[in-house]
């Protein structure tokens, strides 16, 4: 019988960063003109917070719902976003093409996800998502296609 494999050296840095500490997290990346205001603003765990951006580095939201809806089958979940003050349709305005998306999760992403969203439910994670991590200008939604 095979040993499991050993974890990298990247998720052993992820399990390593501490689950307590606080950290300020901009929801819309300063990268992104983010501002630097309550609204924007975020306490998370540095885990948490450096989880998030192992899967999503920093894309724009319509890009973080491309990649986990490439990711479908694995986490069998699909989202749209949406602009907060524009609901009724599909936010496509921020599609930026030369933003990376990856068709499928690196070992590392996948344990970030696993520590983020583990064991949640497809609502729960969207819910997570709208409340502390999106760009609180957009929002996701469920969606089945």
């Amino acid at each position: 019988m095979r040993d499991p494999p050993r974890p990298s050296q990247e998720i052993k840095r992820l399990n390593a960063i501490s689950d307590t500490q606080p950290t300020r997290h901009h929801r819309r990346p300063r990268r992104h003109k983010g501002p630097t205001k309550p609204h924007n603003l975020m306490t998370l765990t540095m885990r948490s917070h450096y989880a998030w951006h192992y899967i999503v580095h920093h894309l724009y939201a319509t890009n973080i719902a491309r990649q986990i809806n490439k990711w479908h089958p694995q986490y069998k979940i699909r989202v749209e976003c949406r602009r907060v003050d524009d609901p009724h349709y599909p936010d496509l305005s921020c599609n930026v093409h030369d933003e990376k998306i990856q068709a499928i999760p690196t070992a590392l992403q996948e344990e970030a996800w696993e520590y983020l969203f583990g064991g949640l439910t497809p609502q729960q994670i969207v819910h997570e998502i709208n409340t502390k991590y999106l760009d609180p200008d957009y929002y996701f939604v469920l969606t089945t296609s």
